[in-house]
């Protein structure tokens, strides 16, 4: 347990149905560097504006230091980092 708090940021994005789970986790991890400490999908949707060879889901990624409180600049370049990496590749799409 760390006595710093965590904080945590949402991404929605859209998935082909090819595309693994445990891909997205592992660019996440990778750009999340140690500050990492969980990650959820909190939300899930197929249906109407998603085609029917994707889904789309909310994944609420936990960041937190063992040293010292995370300032708010210092997550959300992390959490930008991350977005562009998923953006980036393909069968990905952000909303």
């Amino acid at each position: 347990f760390s006595p710093y708090p965590a904080v945590s940021r949402d991404i929605s994005i859209v998935v082909e149905k090819e595309k693994r789970f445990r891909e997205l986790e592992t660019i996440i991890r990778e750009h999340a560097q140690e500050y990492l400490t969980d990650l959820q999908v909190v939300d899930t949707y197929q249906g109407k504006d998603i085609s029917p060879d994707s889904f789309a889901f909310t994944l609420r990624i936990f960041y937190q230091s063992q040293e010292r409180t995370l300032t708010a600049q210092e997550v959300d370049s992390l959490h930008m980092k991350i977005r562009q990496r998923l953006k980036s590749e393909r069968g990905i799409t952000l909303r």
